[in-house]
């Protein structure tokens, strides 16, 4: 090598080294800025899934239930709010309805559950039929709600996302009067049927029947928008009845899934409706032996009506 080739590897040294230097530096950038967009997204998904919201209605004896992760996503799994669970697991009655009233006097779920910004809110649960109804009347200024039921045929809980299929209410008759004293029935047989002979007396000629399309079957209504429009359609008729000046009070004998029940308690309007009576089925009895009131935010227990 000679002596005029030094000066040129010199300088290919030097520009080497600032090549390095550049490319060091460009990488601690990417990395920085890296560590930067993943904290960024943490933060802006941990905000997002804060803004979601649990609740389970757990109001039969004997039945533990948890709420059912396995619905939500992964940043919800993990970082959504705490559930909470509403009702007593008492076989006392009584104790059930104090315990409703409690909720409902405080205003449990806007101050515990959907507060401070809440835009999503999961609800599903197990419970008696009037308390359903009774806990879907605290939900029904409610919006954002993602409902999910627990399968009868395998015991798993999965969300109302599957398809549509349109199912809807068919009246057997609609131009029934009220009883004397004012009450007047409404029977919805969807998870099992509903039986003429089942009814209190004092209702047996007085109660609409109502059906729905495809037969009898649990879990029927898969599908979130099909519950609302079903939902709809029943509130429609109640809205009718509550008009008449002749109808006291409107009776509810429903054999249905529990979404169904929380989605219809939604309806229910505080000074445009009568008093909903919301009868529970024993079917060891094989008849109806309670019933709870609903009127205003409040339930009481009433008899059955023979």
């Amino acid at each position: 090598m000679g002596f005029d080739q030094i000066p040129l590897l010199n300088e290919i040294e030097i520009a080497q080294n600032q090549m390095t230097l550049w490319s060091a530096l460009l990488n601690s950038i990417a990395f920085i800025f890296g560590i930067g967009l993943i904290l960024y997204d943490i933060h802006l998904e941990k905000n997002q899934s804060r803004k979601v919201a649990r609740l389970i209605i757990n109001g039969l004896p004997n039945m533990q239930l948890n709420f059912p992760d396995n619905i939500l996503n992964t940043a919800e799994k993990f970082l959504a709010r705490e559930p909470v669970m509403l009702s007593a697991k008492s076989e006392n009655l009584d104790a059930q309805v104090d315990m409703y009233n409690a909720e409902s006097k405080v205003n449990l779920i806007s101050r515990f559950v959907t507060h401070e910004g809440c835009q999503k809110l999961y609800v599903g649960g197990l419970a008696r039929i009037p308390f359903l109804i009774g806990y879907g009347a605290m939900l029904r200024n409610i919006s954002g709600l993602s409902y999910f039921d627990k399968l009868h045929s395998n015991g798993g809980w999965r969300l109302l996302d599957d398809e549509d299929f349109k199912i809807e209410l068919v009246y057997r008759d609609e131009a029934l009067s009220p009883n004397q004293k004012g009450e007047i029935g409404i029977a919805l047989g969807m998870s099992t049927e509903v039986l003429f002979e089942q009814l209190p007396d004092a209702l047996k000629n007085h109660t609409i029947f109502i059906d729905t399309t495809g037969g009898v079957e649990r879990n029927k209504v898969l599908n979130q928008e099909n519950l609302h429009r079903l939902s709809k359609t029943l509130a429609e008729k109640i809205d009718s009845l509550s008009s008449k000046s002749d109808v006291k009070s409107i009776h509810l004998f429903l054999s249905i899934q529990s979404t169904l029940a929380i989605e219809i308690g939604r309806r229910y309007q505080e000074g445009t409706h009568k008093d909903w009576v919301i009868y529970n089925y024993d079917a060891k009895q094989h008849c109806y032996p309670w019933s709870l009131r609903l009127s205003g935010s409040s339930l009481t227990v009433e008899s059955s009506a023979d």
